[in-house]
């Protein structure tokens, strides 16, 4: 969904709505911020694997490594569904919230 839809919607809102609103888009996105903090942590420990791996010669065996990574990946398609905001989004919706709320004030 845009955020010109929402913030379209967002206006028709109530006082309570918005404020409503406004709380579960804090929450969100602070989870997004915490699970990005994990996931340069997981990042750190991944290349330190395969730093590790690339010491040791560990996949020295495979003759074609494209065609091995292929076979492992095997892509599969994701199905329909509606793209989430992204964390960028979610503050700008966040801050026009803000500003529409205090205009009821």
């Amino acid at each position: 969904m845009s955020l010109t839809i929402i913030n379209t919607e967002m206006k028709a809102l109530s006082h309570t709505d918005k404020l409503q609103l406004l709380q579960m888009l804090v929450q969100e996105i602070v989870k997004e911020e915490r699970s990005i903090s994990q996931s340069q942590k997981q990042g750190q420990r991944a290349a330190d694997i395969l730093q590790r791996m690339a010491d040791r010669n560990a996949l020295a065996h495979l003759s074609d490594p494209v065609e091995w990574q292929r076979e492992l990946r095997k892509d599969r398609t994701l199905p329909d569904r509606v793209k989430p905001l992204s964390l960028e989004e979610k503050r700008r919706l966040a801050d026009k919230l803000c500003g529409s709320w205090s205009e009821d004030l």
